[in-house]
């Protein structure tokens, strides 16, 4: 059993923690009487890199390159006049999967590696 003279040797550390003590781990960390100290977490926003960016819009125009050197041009153009004629969420994909100037290049650069 603790006694009352420990309790307050604890608590005096507590308040030198609190006053920035260089013991203290944290400036926001707080310890309590008990000896157990507080440590707030943090939430890190998540966040994604302009290079991460760029990789993935690079590599959605080397698969809708890819889409449209494997099944065909032509085929690839009825599956997307098939898509416009769909519910919401299929005319969505069918305007962000419409071929551009860039998915067609890479589909004919393509076209030499695929059989």
């Amino acid at each position: 059993m603790k006694t009352r003279s420990q309790y307050k040797q604890r608590a005096e550390k507590a308040q030198q923690l609190d006053k920035g003590h260089p013991q203290s781990l944290h400036a926001s960390s707080q310890a309590r009487v008990d000896d157990i100290i507080i440590v707030p977490t943090r939430q890190a926003a998540p966040t994604i890199s302009l290079s991460g960016f760029l990789l993935l819009v690079a590599s959605f125009f080397v698969f809708k390159g890819g889409c449209i050197a494997w099944i065909g041009a032509e085929e690839y153009a009825a599956s997307i006049k098939y898509l416009k004629s769909g519910t919401v969420f299929e005319q969505a994909a069918a305007f962000v999967m419409t071929p551009d100037a860039l998915s067609q290049f890479l589909a004919n650069q393509f076209r030499v590696v695929l059989p």
